[in-house]
């Protein structure tokens, strides 16, 4: 229940950008807008797979229409020159050894995060003890973050 109440405090305060009457999600009226979106969801849950698989429709469609705006808004308000002198990453440094490390540390990052995460978790109903998937999480976070330092960071001392 605490996680539909952060779920809906955040939405709620997302909402203010449009109704400013919802404040920071902690007005009155956010409350109560709140807690009908949660008792519809109860609702929802005890009417069956039904309604939830129309749920489901509405989300996906809900998730879709922001990506399209976001795509439209940056068509619209894109600045090449922004873009072309940022490109080779900003330190007058024009190679494409600077321009591969940009995307070898984005990458390795996001190959871990999404994937990594992703894959684990399907291996993990494997794990003899559960104590053992946290562990390989985080040692496999932190090898990942050490090949990505090693060729970012200072060196110490």
């Amino acid at each position: 229940m605490r996680e539909n109440t952060s779920y809906w405090v955040l939405i709620m305060a997302t909402t203010s950008a449009l109704f400013p009457a919802l404040g920071a999600g902690d007005t009155v009226l956010a409350v109560i807008c709140s807690s009908i979106g949660v008792w519809l969801f109860f609702y929802l849950i005890m009417r069956g797979v039904k309604e939830a698989a129309i749920i489901n429709r509405i989300a996906t469609f809900a998730k879709i229409v922001p990506i399209l705006v976001f795509i439209l808004v940056a068509l619209i308000a894109f600045k090449a020159d922004v873009f072309t002198g940022n490109f080779w990453g900003g330190d007058g440094n024009y190679s494409w050894t600077s321009l591969f490390e940009q995307a070898k540390g984005t990458m390795l990052i996001t190959v871990f995060v999404f994937l990594g995460i992703e894959g684990a978790s399907v291996y993990s109903r494997f794990a003899r003890k559960r104590e053992d998937v946290g562990r390989a999480t985080v040692i496999g976070f932190l090898s990942v973050l050490a090949s990505s330092c090693s060729s970012h960071c200072p060196p110490t001392g």
